[in-house]
């Protein structure tokens, strides 16, 4: 990653960890997922605390989304792809992950459908 980018992950990771902070004071983990297909795209959230997993909603907290999609494309445009997805994971300590992929367009993918427990797919 070049220096424009890692500013950019930086960025994600200080803003998730503000809103994590501002939304549940005893969370450990969260993970947001960004998923772009060209002109499309769009993410979500989940996090850890205590013992249970919770989704962000995107409506309560859209201006988090608005903020986070906006450094998310930007991030994809910068490294130069048009569609791919990534994985950003933050805990409590202010540690924080970045992970992509840009052929499996469907890896971690975050919901509570069909069983699934709110965790990315795979992690």
């Amino acid at each position: 990653m070049n220096e424009v980018a890692t500013a950019i992950v930086i960025e994600l990771a200080k803003e998730f960890i503000g809103l994590m902070r501002e939304l549940e004071p005893k969370w450990s983990k969260a993970y947001y997922r960004f998923r772009s297909e060209g002109a499309r795209y769009g993410s979500n959230a989940s996090y850890v605390s205590d013992s249970n997993v919770s989704l962000i909603g995107a409506l309560k907290w859209g201006d988090f989304y608005e903020r986070m999609n906006e450094h998310g494309a930007k991030l994809l445009e910068t490294l130069g792809k048009t569609q791919g997805v990534f994985l950003l994971t933050v805990d409590a300590e202010f540690n924080y992950d970045v992970q992509f992929d840009w052929e499996d367009l469907r890896r971690w993918e975050i919901t509570k459908l069909n069983g699934e427990t709110g965790l990315p797919r795979g992690i």
